[in-house]
Formats: structure tokens, C-alpha cells, sequence
């Protein structure tokens, strides 16, 4: 399983602190924080919430070039459509 949160790397949030179960991440450009929080392997529904509004407000992109990216285009490509999708099943952040 990967580490809550490793998914947003790619976007330029790294993280700050952790305590317990919740993480909490920063990102160079913005002075907002984003905080996830494991629950059975997925991220809550309002921090994922969160993220979108993030990324809208702030117009965040993929940063291919991130090292976490060290995978098959096509893998990115279904990265990149899983943070388009994050009201489905499957949030993984």
C-alpha cells in the first residue's frame, strides 16, 4: 500500500509533518495546507474535496518531470485521470 498522500507529489505538494494517522502537506505556490487522512486505504471525501478545490483555485498541474513519476506513461495517464475522477470509488491520494 502506498503512503497517504503520495499521490499528490506529482502536483507539487510535499510534505510538512505527520501526527498519527494525518498528514500534512505544503505546496511552494500556495499558502493554504492540505491535511489526508487514511481510512481503509482510501482518503476521507472532504479532503479529497479539498484537493479539487486546490487544484481548480490554483490551477495545479501534473508535474511530469517529478520524480515520484517513475512509472509507464500509461500508469501517469491513469494517475492523472484518477484526480479528474476522485468522486468515484477509488481515491487514491
Amino acid at each position: 500500500m502506498e503512503a497517504p498522500g503520495s499521490n499528490v507529489t506529482p502536483l507539487g505538494f510535499r510534505l510538512a509533518r505527520t501526527e498519527g494517522s494525518r498528514r500534512t502537506f505544503r505546496h511552494a505556490d500556495i499558502s493554504e495546507l492540505l491535511n489526508l487522512q487514511e481510512v481503509g486505504g482510501d482518503a476521507k471525501p472532504y479532503q479529497l474535496r479539498q484537493l479539487l478545490r486546490l487544484v481548480e483555485r490554483y490551477n495545479l498541474q501534473l508535474k511530469k518531470d517529478d520524480p515520484s513519476l517513475e512509472h509507464s506513461t500509461e500508469e501517469a495517464d491513469d494517475d492523472t485521470v484518477m484526480m479528474k475522477d476522485v468522486r468515484g470509488p477509488h481515491h487514491r491520494f
